[in-house]
């Protein structure tokens, strides 16, 4: 369990990083974030440019993906440790606060690593 637990959190936190960092192939990424902050009211373009805010979202996404298509396979983290779907609404709030938790903090770990690398 543990293991699947480490490889969600490694999936997620790439997704976030490719999304929010990369400019991805054709600029699609950059795009993508310069169109939601042209679009999107109230600074809430801002939400594909920050660390803590988009895992927050990939953890509900990938809570859904996991409780609603994939109900035989169990792969995020409170739906491994419920594995009940009559508390669905409790699993993907868990979920959203475990993956921003995690990805906030390997994010937090790699930038003190730069920082070290730099000075």
């Amino acid at each position: 369990m543990i293991w699947i637990i480490i490889v969600y959190s490694l999936c997620a936190y790439g997704l976030s990083n490719i999304i929010v960092y990369s400019s991805g192939p054709f600029n699609i990424f950059s795009k993508l974030r310069e169109y939601s902050n042209k679009v999107l009211p109230s600074n809430l373009g801002e939400l594909f440019e920050c660390m803590i805010c988009f895992p927050t979202w990939v953890g509900i996404l990938f809570s859904i993906i996991d409780i609603f298509l994939l109900r035989d396979i169990s792969f995020t983290p409170f739906n491994l440790i419920f594995n009940d779907n009559n508390f669905w609404y409790i699993i993907i709030l868990l979920d959203s606060f475990f993956t921003s938790g995690t990805t906030w903090l390997l994010h937090t770990i790699q930038e003190s690593f730069e920082k070290r690398i730099d000075e």
